[in-house]
């Protein structure tokens, strides 16, 4: 065998590994697409997961309202607070439309809380169903970026 023949190998052998490698990095493209794809739907289920429960937290808030019991309320109130900024913090993709939804949506409940505090401090009435059509206002806000969310939309287009 002459040179010329290990050249002609080398050459075939060079080929098939530029054939190799570029599959090798067509199937790491596809896995690190696969992981990325993976990571938003778990992310995007936690979320959808965290503002259902915080919907249900409000309608709980509504019967709390209801019965007058304003020193639950007030826990109530911290708690959903609380959820709604998580949830704002940890959906950046979010459209910007939603995120000041649910900044407002912080807003009208430490309103309804100093407002709460206020009767709490010195006993006076509380208008019940004023507070409650203001929270069932905020869920209907709420449970459209629940669907968007949960659609994968993240409400880039609104």
């Amino acid at each position: 065998m002459s040179w010329e023949w290990f050249g002609r190998i080398a050459d075939i052998l060079g080929v098939v590994g530029v054939g190799v490698s570029a599959y090798a990095a067509w199937k790491a493209r596809s896995a690190a697409i696969a992981a990325r794809d993976a990571r938003e739907a778990a992310l995007r289920s936690r979320s959808t997961d965290d503002l259902h429960e915080c919907i249900l937290r409000m309608e709980d808030l509504k019967s709390v309202h209801r019965a007058g019991k304003w020193e639950v309320a007030l826990i109530r109130y911290d708690s959903i607070c609380r959820s709604l900024l998580e949830i704002q913090v940890m959906y950046p993709e979010l459209s910007r439309r939603y995120r000041t939804a649910l900044g407002l949506g912080v807003d009208r409940i430490r309103k309804m809380e100093r407002e709460v505090v206020m009767t709490v401090a010195a006993p006076t009435t509380l208008n019940a169903e004023a507070l409650n059509a203001e929270i069932s206002e905020l869920i209907g806000e709420l449970t459209s970026i629940h669907a968007t969310i949960k659609r994968g939309a993240y409400g880039r287009k609104n």
